[in-house]
């Protein structure tokens, strides 16, 4: 008898409360890197944990998909890449 094993992964597309993270934690206009723009989600997520859970707080291939099909963030270039609120 062999057992099947479903294995469930996040998608690649943002869920909305992730985008509202997103768009408080952009809304300052500042150059941020993937990696910063998770550590303020999660910074900001933990400050309002009525509205938000760190599930909220999007991957960084997620956020990656968002900036590149959303024409609001800027991509600044550099060593890591900088985005930007436009």
């Amino acid at each position: 008898m062999t057992s099947e094993w479903v294995i469930v992964l996040k998608g690649k597309k943002m869920s909305d409360r992730s985008k509202d993270v997103i768009t408080m934690v952009m809304r300052d206009g500042q150059e941020r890197s993937i990696k910063q723009i998770i550590e303020d989600a999660s910074i900001y997520v933990k400050k309002h944990p009525v509205k938000h859970t760190l599930k909220d707080v999007p991957t960084s291939r997620e956020l990656s998909s968002h900036f590149r099909s959303n024409p609001d963030y800027q991509n600044m270039g550099g060593t890591p890449t900088m985005y930007r609120r436009v």
